[in-house]
Parts: structure tokens; C-alpha cells; sequence
């Protein structure tokens, strides 16, 4: 679990049957996107998890 994405030394230790769970932004930093899909990590950002309702509710606080 991280509060910022990962920096690329981190993105080098992703492997698969991990999880990171952090804000990633994606789409403003293809490197990381890619560097992340190839690590074949699960990934959950922070920005894209909604409660019952439909809101995006970490990034309301």
C-alpha cells in the first residue's frame, strides 16, 4: 500500500500475486501504466474506487 504512485525503482520490485493499492493517475504517465501492466501486479487506484453509490469517495475527502 502506497499513498503515491510508484516511482520507477519501485515499478522494477511489481511482480505477479501483488497487489498495489495506491493513486496511480495512468493516464497522465503512460511509463508507469506500462511498466505496471508488464509487471503483471493486480492493481487498485485509490481514484477509481466508488462506494454503493457510485461515488468516488477517496478522492471526496
Amino acid at each position: 500500500m502506497k499513498v503515491k504512485e510508484p516511482q520507477p525503482s519501485e515499478r522494477t520490485q511489481l511482480r505477479e500475486n501483488q497487489i498495489l493499492f495506491t493513486y496511480l493517475h495512468l493516464d497522465s504517465d503512460p511509463e508507469q501504466a506500462n511498466g505496471i501492466v508488464k509487471s503483471g501486479c493486480t492493481d487498485i487506484a485509490y481514484e477509481t474506487v466508488t462506494d454503493a453509490h457510485g461515488k468516488l469517495r477517496l478522492l471526496s475527502r
